[in-house]
């Protein structure tokens, strides 16, 4: 825990030494396709330096689970719960493939995301578990809200 804490403190200190740059949301949806793949893979990067520092094995990538996220930040768009918009589980977007989730909306940096999921128990507990594997995705709307999703599996 004492580890988590100062990676912790490292996200929110000004003198922090990530070797990947801050990459911000814009408050539309980004032009650039590229911009956007490059926020998601730096949150993800991030996700798995922090694994890395406790001594857990890093997440893999899965495009699977990367296209549920896609579909639950934007199903969260219309309706920010882990209850989907037609009423049923969040975990029914793919319930062969995804055991658990974490949602967030309008967070405009990936390193303020990945620390508001590590303040938060249960987030916290998808970030540290013995999931293998993860996808993450973000959507803006025309209203410049962004809604973050992450599906995990095995």
């Amino acid at each position: 825990m004492v580890m988590i804490m100062a990676f912790a403190a490292m996200l929110t200190s000004g003198s922090q030494k990530l070797p990947i740059s801050p990459v911000y949301c814009q408050e539309e949806s980004p032009d650039d396709k590229e911009e956007t793949e490059q926020e998601i893979s730096s949150a993800f990067e991030l996700i798995n330096q922090m694994r890395e520092s406790v001594g857990l094995e890093v997440f893999g990538w899965s495009k699977r689970l990367a296209s549920d996220a896609k579909t639950r930040a934007m199903e969260a768009s219309r309706l920010f719960s882990h209850t989907r918009p037609d009423g049923s589980k969040w975990y029914e977007v793919d319930s062969e493939h995804v055991y658990g989730e974490n949602l967030a909306c309008n967070y405009f940096n990936y390193n303020e995301l990945i620390l508001a999921w590590m303040r938060n128990p249960a987030h916290f507990a998808n970030l540290t578990s013995a999931f293998r594997n993860v996808g993450i995705s973000v959507y803006y709307t025309d209203t410049g809200e962004c809604f973050w999703a992450m599906e995990l599996g095995y």
